[in-house]
Formats: structure tokens, C-alpha cells, sequence
């Protein structure tokens, strides 16, 4: 059965296997937006067929000029069971530009801890700009013929990456991708304009490594749009190591702590992982409750 909902109005959603129903109406002339049919979908995934929401959200390449050139944004919507649900739970993924749907289709203990997620609450992946998944990806090969004899040293494989990476951009500039659209602070912002999408007042995040550093973010720029939030591998807006010269430059201090004999105090402690992991899902499904 498709649902029906009523969506803001700077809000465009495209959904795909069904009817798309948008009236952007303008604000004073008749006061409203028309709601959206949103056709459900399925999905394979590792725990079996899923009914899910699947489609697209229409995003602004520069969120501070709205009337900016867009482009569709991948979004997949799993609705809870719960008759009062908690807000929504927006999982981050890693990366920059890792997805969590290969999790949902081939990862048994993703699915059971989306089982535990859906019991309480809407759980939403939204994909991020650029990559693979995105629909615009900013996938850049390298390629090359070299002679099996020929040494590859530093200076070859810079020209080699200059050469490519030159290629590169003319090529997004002739697909119209502006490369300066491309950072954390418009990708903090494409969740809170997914959020106002799907007519979320405010929602849970979730996520581990970069998605730590995305959510972080997230709570910086848009703190009206948080109810809760669970990190895990935290990496700090401004403490990241994703910059090449920052880990050029630690490497160059020498070895690091973990390496060092009786500076490691957690290596071995893995036979704890399942017990933890179970704590932290019991801890999680309370706080987005609260």
C-alpha cells in the first residue's frame, strides 16, 4: 500500500516504481504544498526481501544558493513497525564515499541491527554526493601504458596523477559537476535538506569513522535537526587525517604508538567484540528513544 505525506515547500522528491505526485506551489498563493504518493520497493537483501522506500531527492549543488544548479541525490527509506515511533535514524557511512547498501544486501549483522533499529523507529540511508552509488560519481582512473621493465619511481607516477587528474576535471566540467560543491559542510547539509524532504522535525545520527566526522558536522551547522546521536571510531571535523600532507607529515614522526611494545592496550582485546557490540545496540535503541 503506498503512503501518503505531506512534504515542506523547498522539499522535490522523485521516487522511482511509481507515480511521482509534486506540486510546488507558490507560498502565499495557496498556502500549501500537495502531498506525494511514494510507491514502496523491495530490495534482496542478506536477512531476505525488504520493503523499502527508494528514490531520489532533489539537492541544490550549493545549499546557500538555493536557486543553484541540482542534482538528484539517492535516498532509501526503511519504515518502522512501531505505532510511536522515535525520530528517524540516519545512518552516515564511512569513507568519503563508501555506502551502506552493499551492507544491506550481503551483511547478516547490518540487517539484524536494522531489525533492531526498525522496531522503534524510520531508519534512512542517504548517499553521498560524488559517490560511486550517487548517480554523480566523481570516479577519476588512472591509466597508463608502461613497459614491464620500466621502473615506476615518484617522478613518473606524479605526472602520471597530474595527467589524469587534468583529464578529470575537464571532463566534470563538460558534465557540469562544480568541483567546489564537494565538501563536508554541503554534505552536512544535504541530510538536513533530506530531513526537511521526508518531513523529519528532527532526527537520530549514526555512524562510524568519516561518518562520525559527517554527523559531528551535522550537529555543528544544523543543531535544530538533532534529537540524538551515537559515533563510534570518532574522527573530529577538525582533527582528520583524510588530508594526504596531514598523513605525509605524521608518518614522518616515526613510528606510532601501537607499535611501540606496551603502548597498545587494546590489540588483543577481541574476544570481547561480541558482547560490546551487544551492550552498544541495547545502549543505542534506549538513547534514541529518549
Amino acid at each position: 500500500m503506498d503512503r501518503q505525506m505531506m512534504l515542506p515547500p523547498a522539499a522535490c522528491l522523485r521516487f522511482s516504481g511509481g507515480v511521482v505526485l509534486l506540486a510546488l506551489v507558490m507560498a502565499g498563493l495557496y498556502g500549501r504544498i500537495a502531498s506525494a504518493q511514494l510507491a514502496n520497493d523491495t530490495v534482496m537483501t542478506a536477512a531476505g526481501e525488504r520493503q523499502v522506500e527508494r528514490g531520489t531527492v532533489v539537492t541544490p549543488w550549493f545549499h546557500e544558493r538555493p536557486t543553484s544548479s541540482t542534482f538528484e541525490l539517492p535516498v532509501l527509506r526503511l519504515r518502522t513497525s512501531a505505532e510511536e515511533p522515535a525520530p528517524p535514524i540516519f545512518l552516515l557511512a564511512g569513507g568519503p564515499g563508501n555506502t551502506y547498501l552493499d551492507d544491506l544486501q550481503g551483511d547478516a549483522d547490518f540487517n539484524g541491527w536494522l531489525h533492531a533499529m526498525r522496531a522503534q523507529s524510520d531508519v534512512v540511508l542517504v548517499e553521498q554526493r560524488g559517490s560511486d552509488t550517487s548517480g554523480r560519481p566523481l570516479a577519476c582512473t588512472v591509466q597508463a601504458d608502461l613497459a614491464l621493465d620500466e621502473p615506476l619511481n615518484a617522478a613518473r607516477y606524479t605526472a602520471l596523477i597530474a595527467d589524469s587528474m587534468s583529464e578529470c576535471q575537464e571532463r566534470f566540467a563538460t558534465e557540469e559537476i562544480p568541483l567546489s560543491a564537494f565538501d563536508i559542510l554541503q554534505m552536512a547539509a544535504d541530510i538536513d535538506h533530506v530531513a526537511e524532504a521526508l518531513g523529519y522535525e528532527t532526527i537520530n545520527l549514526m555512524g562510524g569513522s568519516f561518518g562520525s566526522q559527517l554527523g559531528l558536522t551535522i550537529m555543528r551547522e544544523h543543531p535544530e535537526r538533532i534529537h540524538r546521536a551515537v559515533f563510534y571510531g570518532v574522527e573530529g571535523p577538525n582533527h582528520t587525517l583524510d588530508n594526504p600532507a596531514l598523513v605525509v607529515d605524521h608518518l614522518k614522526r616515526g613510528p606510532m604508538p601501537w607499535s611501540r611494545p606496551g603502548r597498545c592496550t587494546w590489540c588483543s582485546a577481541t574476544s570481547t567484540r561480541h558482547s560490546k557490540d551487544s551492550s552498544i545496540g541495547s545502549n543505542r535503541n534506549r538513547l534514541f528513544r529518549m
